[in-house]
């Protein structure tokens, strides 16, 4: 019984400690308001991403086009995200016994966003995605298996890109433009 209360004396201290150390915590929800006061989907939906040339970066500007405007028409341009993918691996084949033999896929993309209206960098970085496929005997099979795995990993990276883009815009304040100034002839 005594063990039992000294419990419940210590236990009013360990939580209002806990509540003290929480209490300091800067986490916000990830699509609650931005910083600058709008809302986050606006400004994902603001966002132009150029075309680009090569089927893996095609995959990713798709994903991310869909995610950031929900395959609508998209806002006023205020931001410009630049990417590049691109898709390695099918070297290392692993096969343990009892197991077939498999590859990995792994899609790493680089992407810029810039705000439009001052050429600040936002964002500057890269994410990357790796998937399995299993390997066979047979040539097509083989390529149609790499295909769908070097898509799978390409979706994977664009919402990993799609997360680091939101966080990054959560906390982004645009600086306001300033007027160039003409020099007197």
């Amino acid at each position: 019984m005594a063990i039992a209360a000294a419990s419940r004396r210590l236990l009013g201290p360990a939580v209002l400690a806990a509540g003290l150390s929480l209490s300091a915590c800067t986490i916000t929800p990830l699509y609650s308001p931005t910083t600058s006061g709008a809302p986050l989907q606006s400004e994902l939906a603001a966002i132009s991403i150029p075309p680009v040339t090569d089927r893996t970066s095609q995959i990713v500007r798709n994903e991310l086009l869909f995610a950031f405007t929900g395959g609508g028409d998209g806002a006023a341009p205020r931001y410009e995200l630049s990417l590049r993918a691109s898709a390695g691996g099918g070297g290392l084949n692993i096969t343990a016994p009892g197991n077939v033999a498999s590859s990995i896929v792994r899609v790493t993309v680089n992407y810029t966003l810039i705000d439009i209206a001052t050429g600040a960098v936002i964002a500057d970085s890269s994410a990357s995605a790796e998937t399995r496929y299993e390997v066979s005997n047979q040539a097509f099979a083989n390529l149609r298996a790499e295909t769908n795995a070097e898509e799978r990993a390409a979706i994977a990276a664009a919402e990993t890109v799609r997360l680091q883009i939101s966080a990054a815009l959560a906390t982004y304040v645009p600086s306001p433009v300033q007027p160039e100034t003409v020099a007197a002839p």
